[in-house]
């Protein structure tokens, strides 16, 4: 899925297609764009999911968490601060071993 975000004249605009018309984008977008960047996951909580995201600390241990930061090359990676409220440490084999806490 093709999607595109662009500050036009101080105005953000969205595209939907590579090559398709740009949009203002509407105070939903906005809203949600700018928890996005704060890595705050409260709207799909609020709908009943949540995203993830996976972090792997350098001695190993892996853990999914409701915060992240978004990386240099897009990617978002799992990170652990004070607005982070769901965390899984996944303890070895992942269908056996998982551990979640609220905070």
């Amino acid at each position: 899925m093709f999607y595109e975000e662009r500050l036009i004249d101080n105005v953000w605009h969205c595209r939907t297609q590579p090559n398709g018309k740009w949009r203002v984008m509407t105070d939903k977008q906005l809203t949600f764009r700018e928890k996005e960047l704060q890595g705050i996951n409260e709207w799909a909580e609020q709908e009943g999911t949540m995203k993830l995201y996976y972090h792997k600390t350098d001695g190993g241990a892996e853990y999914l968490m409701d915060t992240y930061m978004k990386c240099s090359n897009g990617h978002k990676e799992g990170v652990l601060n004070d607005k982070t409220k769901y965390v899984v440490r996944i303890d070895g084999d992942i269908t056996k071993d998982a551990e979640l806490s609220i905070r």
